[in-house]
């Protein structure tokens, strides 16, 4: 779940899953860094770059 907080409020912005082979949105996520306008977020599963602004999904690279 990314959370956005603006002054004394604080919403959900957007939910974000890692795919898995058997269930495309089973992996929970374990650690998440940004660096610059991208959102890395690291599951059991591998390492997804997403867009910081919209969330949309800029690369996946599985752990096989």
């Amino acid at each position: 779940m990314i959370l956005r907080a603006t002054g004394t409020e604080v919403t959900q912005a957007h939910f974000l899953q890692h795919p898995d082979g058997s269930n495309e949105y089973a992996r929970p996520i374990e650690r998440s860094l940004v660096i610059g306008g991208t959102l890395w977020t690291l599951s059991n599963a591998g390492l997804m770059a997403s867009n910081l602004n919209d969330f949309e999904r800029i690369a996946w690279l599985p752990f096989e």
